[in-house]
C-alpha cells in the first residue's frame, strides 16, 4: 500500500487561526486566548479525515532572522509585529501534538517552508507527500508525489490546480512570485508586472534567465527580479536528516495530554478524543 506523509505548516495554521477568531477570540476562564490551538486542533482534525495516514509532522519557524532577512533587510518588514498571546499557543501546540505522538521540527536560520520543502524532496521517494498549509510559495513543489492541501478551502492541489491558479506549472510559480512579488512577505518582484503580465511573459520565455535578459518591461529592473527570485526559491537542503520512522504517529499519552485540554478547556476536542 503507498504511504502517505502529511507535512503539515503548523504556524501559519495557527495564525490563520488566531486572527480568523479576532473579533470574538476564544478564551478560557483565566483569560488565556486559545483561538490558534482550538483552530489548528480542528485543522488537524480535518487533515486526519480527508488524507488519512500513520505519518504526519509538524513545521515551525525558529525565532531569529534567516538566510532571507541576510540577502534582504526588508523581507517581512511590513508585516506587524506578532500578537502577544501567539508565542503562548504555538508551545501549547507543540506540547499537545508532543502527547498526541506528532512530532514538530524546527531549525534556527530556516524557515518552515524550508524544512517542508526538503521533507517533501526526500520523503517523495517512498510515497505520497501532503504538504498542509495556504502558503502559495509551496505550490513550487507540487509534482505527480507532493500535493498541496488547503484545508481552508478543502482543496487539494495537484499539477492541473496549481496550472488553473496561476496559468504556470508548479516548476515555474517561483518565477511567476518573483515577477509579480508579494505583498505579505515584502517581495518586491518587478514594478509594473501582475499577475496576467507575469503570465504572458513566463509563456513568452523558456526561462527565468532568458527573460530578464530579454524582456523589455524587466530588463531595467532586472537586480530586483533577481532578489525576488532569491527570496521566493524554497531551501531544499536543510541540515535536517528525515526519514520515514521519524515521522510515524505514535501512540498518545493520554495522562499527559489530558490535563493540558482540560486547563485551555477544549472540551469540544476532548470529547473528539474520547
Amino acid at each position: 500500500m503507498l504511504k502517505k506523509f502529511v507535512l503539515i505548516d503548523a504556524h501559519s495554521i495557527i495564525f490563520r487561526s488566531y486572527f480568523a477568531f479576532i473579533n470574538n477570540p476564544l478564551r478560557n476562564s483565566k483569560g488565556e486566548n486559545t483561538s490558534g490551538i482550538f483552530g489548528f486542533l480542528n485543522t488537524l482534525e480535518k487533515v486526519k479525515k480527508r488524507i488519512g495516514s500513520e505519518y504526519i509532522c509538524l513545521t515551525f519557524d525558529a525565532p531569529g532572522k534567516t538566510f532571507r532577512d541576510e540577502v534582504y533587510e526588508e523581507y517581512k518588514a511590513t508585516r506587524p509585529p506578532t500578537p502577544t498571546d501567539i508565542p503562548f499557543q504555538v508551545e501549547k501546540v507543540k506540547q499537545i501534538c508532543q502527547y498526541l505522538g506528532i512530532p514538530s521540527f524546527e531549525l534556527e536560520g530556516y524557515e518552515a517552508d524550508d524544512i517542508l520543502a526538503t521533507f517533501a524532496l526526500k520523503l517523495k521517494h517512498k510515497g505520497e507527500v501532503y504538504i498542509v498549509t495556504s502558503d502559495k510559495d509551496l505550490m513550487q513543489l507540487v509534482s505527480n508525489k507532493i500535493f498541496v492541501y488547503d484545508a481552508y478551502k478543502d482543496l487539494i492541489y495537484d499539477q492541473k490546480q496549481v496550472v488553473k491558479k496561476f496559468g504556470v506549472s508548479p516548476e515555474r510559480v517561483g518565477e511567476y512570485l518573483a515577477l509579480t512579488g508579494d505583498a505579505s512577505d515584502n517581495i518586491p518582484g518587478v514594478p509594473g508586472i501582475g499577475p496576467k503580465r507575469a503570465v504572458e511573459i513566463l509563456k513568452k520565455y523558456p526561462g527565468f534567465e532568458n527573460a530578464i535578459q530579454n524582456e523589455k518591461r524587466i530588463v531595467e529592473h532586472k537586480e530586483q527580479a533577481l532578489l525576488s527570485k532569491k527570496l521566493v526559491t524554497l531551501e531544499c537542503n536543510v541540515p535536517l536528516d528525515i526519514k520515514a520512522q521519524d515521522i510515524a504517529v505514535q501512540e498518545p499519552d493520554i495522562e499527559r495530554l489530558m490535563p493540558i485540554l482540560l486547563d485551555l478547556e477544549l472540551h469540544s476536542y476532548i470529547k473528539i478524543l474520547s
